[in-house]
């Protein structure tokens, strides 16, 4: 009985408009029209497949494997939030990843949501503040790594020793420590506001309250900072591979990884398509002197290192969950009985 309301709750906020799915899908193939237009008229494409084929398969294999680490970080993250099972926060996590990246507008947020509640009976609030403070642990940690690069020369657009992504980094820190002191008293005082239980939204509230009221921070902060340690190391292995006739040392590594995570922050295309490919294309020739195909190839396959793994794990669990014959069977019943 709670998992069936859990599941109708999580429903509508997920997919909640046919027209807002179109929308989503228009979006996505303009954008990659002219993400082919611009391919086809500044960069040589038999040069780029010459680079292409350049790029060792060993260094995509272990980038892949890596990459599989690195999201069983962010599932293990995830379950000490949650409290949960590790393999169902994982499933979570990886549906949620690649719904991100078939999708733009970060809809993937909205497939965690649906996925945690239909699928494994999660509390949607509860689940839904889990996913905002997985947002704050990765900016607290994305802001000091602009920090670190603002005195290093290594983002020409940040001026060195900026004072503003320094404080940033530190009201990061004590905002997600204030939110943790005022938990409780504020959501459970929200919670019973008659409007939002007029809408369904007092329990939701509490569900959030409830989670938080339990919540212990170290954990999940250690497994973040194991996160992008993992993801600085994964870039650093993958690029030393695929451009070795340049000095690509930790700054470079950093550099880029924020280059990616910005990109893929970015909700006008889906997994930063395009725009991951364009900031490190330009990195790399701009401060490393790269010839533009083989930037962009490079660019490419990391893209592919990162987006493939989560891609066939979620294929294979919706296969698992959604079975052809469930869908075939009931046809075919009829077809018999008639």
């Amino acid at each position: 009985m709670h998992g069936r309301r859990v599941s109708s709750t999580s429903k509508p906020l997920f997919f909640r408009s046919r027209s807002y799915r179109y929308i989503a899908l228009a979006a996505n193939a303009a954008f990659l029209a002219l993400l082919s237009y611009w391919l086809s008229t500044n960069v040589d494409v038999s040069n780029l497949q010459k680079h292409l084929q350049q790029i060792p398969a060993s260094a995509i294999i272990v980038g892949m494997m890596m990459n599989a680490a690195v999201l069983m970080c962010f599932g293990a993250r995830l379950a000490a939030i949650l409290d949960a099972r590790i393999s169902a926060c994982f499933l979570i996590t990886v549906t949620g990843m690649t719904f991100n990246g078939l999708l733009p507008f970060r809809l993937g947020e909205g497939a965690k949501l649906y996925c945690g509640g239909a699928f494994f009976q999660l509390p949607i609030g509860g689940l839904g503040a889990a996913i905002v403070m997985e947002k704050l642990y990765d900016l607290s940690i994305l802001l000091l790594l602009l920090a670190a690069l603002s005195t290093s020369k290594h983002l020409p657009f940040i001026n060195v020793g900026s004072p503003q992504i320094l404080a940033l980094a530190a009201a990061a820190g004590l905002g997600a420590l204030l939110i943790y002191r005022t938990r409780v008293a504020g959501l459970e005082h929200l919670s019973r506001r008659a409007i939002l239980e007029k809408f369904g939204l007092g329990r939701i509230l509490e569900q959030a309250r409830v989670l938080l009221a339990r919540q212990k921070l170290i954990l999940p902060a250690s497994l973040t900072l194991l996160i992008w340690s993992a993801n600085l190391s994964l870039v650093l292995f993958f690029f030393r591979v695929v451009v070795p006739e340049i000095h690509f040392g930790v700054l470079d590594a950093m550099t880029l990884l924020v280059i990616a995570s910005l990109a893929i922050a970015i909700p006008a295309s889906p997994a930063g398509l395009g725009v991951l490919e364009a900031g490190i294309a330009v990195y790399l020739t701009n401060v490393h002197g790269i010839q533009t195909e083989k930037a962009i190839t490079a660019a490419a396959a990391y893209h592919l290192v990162i987006l493939l793994p989560h891609s066939v794990i979620t294929a294979a669990f919706l296969a698992w969950r959604f079975p052809l014959s469930k869908w075939t069977q009931p046809s075919l019943t009829r077809i018999s009985g008639e």
